[in-house]
């Protein structure tokens, strides 16, 4: 019996989407290694998967059970068999994988700088520096190039600073100056002052 917490019921459901699915193992071996596993067994059914395929030979659920061998036959059919069947689908196959791993892929959010602030951020920062962005979260639905409806969220930057330590060249800029956005038309109202203060 495979033993579920979370971790490891990660793992159980990438090498049961391994053994659903054989076309996803080129991929697979890019983002996960034997190290990653935490059981022995399930390494040892990765790592037969893996050779296999390193191989050019089929991953599938009876080729990888002759490739385990052994006097444990019976038990591991058995094994392979509950670990296809713990695995709901093997669509979510990346997300399993970020799982069982513990790692996370990065969020990149865009950030909107207007005026000064976009002067110094094209003239000091670069691909690759560390900056550091106060500012509020912005979302805004759009119409993209193809007609459908998208959702974009972004912070519109009220500071930025440097991140790291590393000094930027002088005068090296990303863009030119004239092919910075202008910046968002300003709908102010007046208000009327009757001359109390509220405090």
């Amino acid at each position: 019996m495979v033993e579920q917490d979370g971790r490891l019921s990660a793992q159980v459901a990438v090498l049961g989407s391994l053994l659903i699915d054989p076309s996803l193992v080129g991929q697979a071996l890019e983002r996960v290694r034997p190290e990653d596993f935490l059981t022995p067994k399930c390494r040892m059914v990765f790592e037969a998967i893996r050779s296999l395929y390193t191989e050019g030979r089929p991953t599938d659920p009876v080729t990888v059970r002759g490739r385990l061998g052994g006097k444990d036959g019976d038990s591991w059919t058995e094994y392979l068999l509950e670990l296809m069947d713990l695995t709901p689908t093997a669509a979510n196959v990346w997300e399993y994988t970020d799982q069982a791993t513990g790692k996370r892929p990065t969020d990149w959010i865009d950030v909107v700088a207007w005026d000064a602030r976009a002067r110094f951020v094209q003239q000091y920062f670069r691909k690759g520096r560390v900056a550091v962005v106060e500012g509020r979260l912005q979302v805004r639905d759009y119409t993209g190039r193809d007609g459908s409806k998208r959702r974009a969220v972004e912070v519109v930057a009220d500071s930025v600073y440097f991140g790291d330590s590393k000094p930027a060249p002088d005068s090296e800029g990303n863009a030119d100056e004239s092919q910075l956005p202008s910046p968002p038309p300003q709908d102010f109202a007046d208000q009327d002052d009757d001359g109390e203060l509220p405090f």
